[in-house]
Order: structure tokens, then sequence, then C-alpha cells
């Protein structure tokens, strides 16, 4: 079973990205809007 996930906002994305791999997430994804 495949699962998506994302990261959202700059604030804690190293310590959400940390914890995701800790977990078993083979990666994440983004979308990036116009700013």
């Amino acid at each position: 079973m495949k699962v998506l996930t994302a990261l959202f906002g700059p604030t804690d994305a190293i310590d959400r990205a940390r914890a995701l791999r800790e977990a078993g997430a083979a990666g994440v994804f983004t979308f990036e809007g116009p700013h």
C-alpha cells in the first residue's frame, strides 16, 4: 500500500522529514503555489 505524505511549512521540515524517514517513508512531496 502506498500512502502519500507531504511536508508543510519550512519551520519544522527537518524534524518532520526525520520522523517520516524513521517511520519508513520512502519519500515526500511538496506543491509550490504562486507566491
